[in-house]
Formats: C-alpha cells, sequence, structure tokens
C-alpha cells in the first residue's frame, strides 16, 4: 500500500503550464471556503436576521458556558458534512454529477509512449549534466543536489550577476520547487474535498469519529501537556520529517503526516480511474465507434440516456441525463466514457473513442438561460467539421487544463476564450 504512494513523476522539469495547472487544481478543490465566507458576510451584515441572531446566540452560549471551542468543533463537522451532501445532491441534480480526467499521469495508465517519452528525457537530462552540471535543466529528481550548491555558494555564487542570470536562477532553482509543493498541497485539498463530499463513505464516518474522539481527548488533557505535545509534533515535522522529504523526493509524501492521514481519500485522478473501471466493466456491451471522424454519429438517446439535438450541420451535442462523464487520454486517444446507468441495456454506446491527430481544438464554452443559469460546455472540434459539444460539464476548467498539459502537439489550439 506505501509503494503506490511513491511519487513516479519526479523526473518532470519546471514549466509554467504545470504550475498553472497545479494552481487551478488547488483553486478548485478549496470552493467551501468562498462558500464559507460568503456565508459570514451575510452573517455579519444581517441578511437575514434569524440567521444572524441564531449564530449569536450560539456563540454566547458557548463563551458563558465554557465550551466555545467545543461547539466550534462540532459547528464545523456538521457544516462540512452537510455541505458535502448538498453538493452532491445539486450535481446529481444538474444531470453530469461530476467530470474528472486521467490525462496519461498516472502509473496505472502509462502507456509505452509516456515510456518512450521519460527515457528520451531521462538521457537528454544526463549528457546535459554530464556537458554541464551547473547548467543543466533541473529535474525534482536532482533537486537536493542543486539546492545544496546554492547554498553552499556554488556555481558562481561570488559573482555578480544582473538581473537575467538573477531570474535564471529562480527557475531553476526555486520555482521546480514551488511546483512540486503546489502539486502536493493541490492533491491534499482535492483529498480533503473527496472527503467532505462523501467519495468514501466508510473514511469519511471514520474520520468525523476519531475527529469526535480527538475532540474528547483534548478537553480532558491539560493544557501544558498539549502545549508539549504541540511543540513535539512541530519540531518532529521541522527537523525530522521536512529534511527527508528534502533528501528523498521521491518518497517525499510517506514522510508527510497530511498525506499519511489523508491517504484513505483519493484525488480527483484516482476516483476518475475508479469510475472508468466502474463504467468499463467487461460485462457491460459497448459500441464499437468507426475511427473514421467522417463517420461518427451519436448513439441511440434511448440506450444512452442522453439527447442529440443541433441547429447546425456537423454538431453533435451529447447531455447526459445522469452518471458520471470521465476522459481518459491513453496516448493517441480521447477516450469519453459516460455511465448513465447501472443497467446494461442503459449502459450500451456510452464510450467514445476520438483519435488525437483528429481534434482541431477543444474550445471552452457557455451558454446562459435566463442570464441567470450557467450551462458551462466543453467543446472538440474534429478535422471533418464536426463538434462534439458536452453540456453541463463539472470542473470544465480543470478538464481543459489537464487536457492541454496531456497534449504532446504544440500545433492544436486548446486555449481558445469560451
Amino acid at each position: 500500500f506505501a509503494l503506490s504512494r511513491i511519487d513516479t513523476l519526479e523526473d518532470e522539469q519546471f514549466s509554467w503550464p504545470h504550475l498553472r495547472q497545479n494552481l487551478e487544481r488547488l483553486f478548485g478543490s478549496i470552493q467551501p471556503l468562498p462558500d464559507f465566507a460568503f456565508w459570514v458576510y451575510d452573517v455579519l451584515m444581517w441578511t437575514q436576521p434569524l440567521k444572524t441572531a441564531f449564530v449569536l446566540g450560539v456563540y454566547l452560549v458557548a463563551l458563558f458556558t465554557g465550551r466555545l471551542m467545543v461547539t466550534a468543533g462540532v459547528v464545523v463537522a456538521i457544516t462540512l458534512v452537510f455541505y458535502g451532501v448538498t453538493q452532491e445532491r445539486v450535481l446529481a441534480r444538474m444531470g453530469l454529477r461530476c467530470l474528472y480526467i486521467d490525462a496519461q499521469r498516472q502509473p496505472a495508465f502509462a502507456d509505452k509512449s509516456r515510456t518512450q517519452h521519460i527515457e528520451r528525457r531521462t538521457n537528454e537530462s544526463s549528457l546535459a549534466t554530464l556537458a554541464n552540471p551547473d547548467t543543466s535543466p533541473l529535474y525534482a529528481s536532482n533537486l537536493p543536489s542543486v539546492v545544496g550548491r546554492a547554498l553552499t555558494g556554488e556555481a558562481g555564487a561570488n559573482k555578480k550577476k544582473g538581473a537575467t542570470e538573477t531570474w535564471a536562477d529562480i527557475k531553476d532553482k526555486v520555482l521546480p520547487v514551488l511546483q512540486l509543493q503546489t502539486r502536493d498541497t493541490a492533491d491534499l485539498a482535492e483529498k480533503c474535498y473527496n472527503m467532505i463530499t462523501w467519495k468514501r463513505p466508510r473514511a469519511t464516518l471514520m474520520a468525523i469519529v476519531q475527529s469526535g474522539m480527538l475532540v474528547l481527548v483534548l478537553h480532558c488533557v491539560p493544557s501544558m501537556v498539549l502545549h508539549r505535545m504541540l511543540g513535539l509534533l512541530i519540531a518532529l515535522n521541522i527537523f525530522v520529517l521536512v529534511p527527508l522529504q528534502l533528501k528523498f523526493p521521491r518518497y517525499r509524501r510517506m514522510f508527510s503526516l497530511n498525506h499519511v492521514l489523508m491517504w484513505p481519500f483519493p484525488t480527483h485522478a484516482e476516483w476518475a480511474i475508479e469510475q472508468l473501471a466502474k463504467a468499463t466493466q467487461p460485462q457491460v456491451t459497448m459500441v464499437e465507434y468507426p475511427t473514421d471522424p467522417a463517420d461518427l454519429s451519436d448513439p441511440d438517446p434511448a440506450s444512452t440516456g442522453s439527447s442529440s439535438t443541433s441547429n447546425q450541420p456537423g454538431t453533435m451535442a451529447g447531455q447526459p441525463t445522469s452518471g458520471t462523464l470521465v476522459i481518459r487520454s491513453g496516448g493517441h486517444n480521447l477516450q469519453f466514457v459516460s455511465s448513465t446507468s447501472s443497467s446494461a441495456s442503459r449502459a450500451r454506446g456510452n464510450v467514445l473513442s476520438v483519435p488525437m491527430a483528429d481534434i482541431v481544438r477543444i474550445r471552452k464554452a457557455m451558454d446562459r438561460a435566463l442570464w441567470v443559469i450557467k450551462n458551462y460546455q466543453l467543446e472538440v472540434n474534429l478535422r471533418s467539421g464536426q463538434v462534439l459539444v458536452f453540456e453541463h460539464v463539472q470542473r470544465r476548467d480543470e478538464a481543459f487544463g489537464l487536457l492541454a498539459a496531456a497534449s504532446s502537439d504544440p500545433r492544436r489550439l486548446w486555449r481558445v476564450p469560451g
């Protein structure tokens, strides 16, 4: 189980798209925080007097009874539980509950093209390192040595550097570490989001029970003992775990208390793998689609649970009524899986494979109804002129970013405003 948590992507070089993708994942996973900020604003501004009066009453009772921290913990736990249940119900009513992507970045789906790409990158890095160790590209696998050279004053620290050289040092020594940290933080944020949305009900229930027991234990332990325990944890993290993470970046998640505590909960990519496995069970009969984009046609709406209506010629609009849409980038094809029902008769024809070479662009679009209801769309333009339109797509921006990161063709038009 621990070996599955080893990071196998430590050979990636720093790039702005990867850092931007990590930041998008992070901002998308902390969605409860903006909602909580708006809730606090409504309470403070007396938008709903009954709500504000209730919150004020609970606060005064907890303050004068000496149970302020316990009450705050109980309120936070109840809020997170009901927020997760509410989010799942809202997404279920909207039709397409979620959209996750396996963008060829998981070891379970590592194919031959990805292996060759990594081997080529590794060989280039080795040759560059032998030629000039100080100017070689920086990868996460050699972060400790480069950071050590920077801290000890090697690699020309005594020379007076200009703005260009200073920026090059920042890009080669600081930004790769920042990219790794943002990726780990995004993973933790996604795990927390999946925890409060009950993606793993047993694990979430166990976390609630353990949190309640921890609150009771902390309430019974003297404050001096709590302060010493907290100090020991901080010292353990700073003087033991952090050096191990820097020394062995590939195993850094195994030396992180946060990652160890959140192991039972999946990230969005791991959840996508599970949904893809459930949607492509071998006992379910799938319809074989032609490889020629000109022969692509929308399956029977009665069998897929989706409607396909469009006023423009050569446009296919898929509008699933329920289920989960998973997009998998497997090297040369994009595979769209829409699981609309557990019944085999309803699940027929829910797999559409589109060759990557036939994709001209992927566009983000949005349709407004009455200027209030937003329909987030993801359009896939093919060379034949056809457009695959997926409507009511949750996490559309994340899907767009991960698909762009998985693409190795610089000529493909990805960043089209929509």
